[in-house]
């Protein structure tokens, strides 16, 4: 298999998985909105397998980029997506490889924007439980740190009545 073409692959699968994460992030929003911890639990896991994937596949590609770089004898930060479109001489591979390129910068914008709203709806979440608990919790006449009695110089108030007799 021709170097582009493995390349290819990869982006191909890189994409495919970004478009999953894409969907699963669409789906937390959901969740989040709706309240389903069980739900959202069951996403997590799949992102997190997701992810997995994705830096494997990152992994080969940097990999394929190093040796391309030592076989051009250039600076591996130099060769990019946009690079591989500029010296492929194929038009059939510099079409595909552009709208990989475009279809995967598609995705990763959608996905972080999509992302960005997620943690904005878990902000939101943790200040309404924070002011839930701070209203069910909230006594002003009472501290909230335990003191001995003994030792806090607050004398306990004694009945009219004596409960002995």
């Amino acid at each position: 298999m021709k170097f582009i073409d493995k390349f290819n692959e990869i982006l191909n699968e890189q994409l495919s998985l970004h478009e999953k994460l894409l969907s699963l992030s669409q789906e937390k929003k959901d969740v989040l909105i709706d309240g389903s911890l069980s739900n959202l639990e069951k996403i997590i896991k799949q992102e997190h397998k997701l992810i997995q994937d994705v830096r494997f596949l990152e992994k080969d590609r940097y990999a394929m980029i190093q040796q391309l770089a030592e076989a051009l004898k250039m600076d591996v930060n130099k060769i990019t997506v946009s690079f591989l479109i500029d010296i492929v001489q194929e038009d059939t591979t510099k079409t595909r490889l552009a709208n990989l390129k475009s279809s995967l910068e598609e995705v990763v914008r959608e996905l972080a924007e999509v992302n960005e709203l997620n943690a904005k709806l878990l902000e939101q979440s943790l200040e309404y439980i924070q002011t839930t608990m701070e209203t069910i919790t909230d006594d002003p006449d009472q501290e909230m740190v335990y003191t001995n009695p003994a030792k806090s110089g607050v004398r306990k108030s004694r009945s009219v009545f004596d409960a002995k007799t």
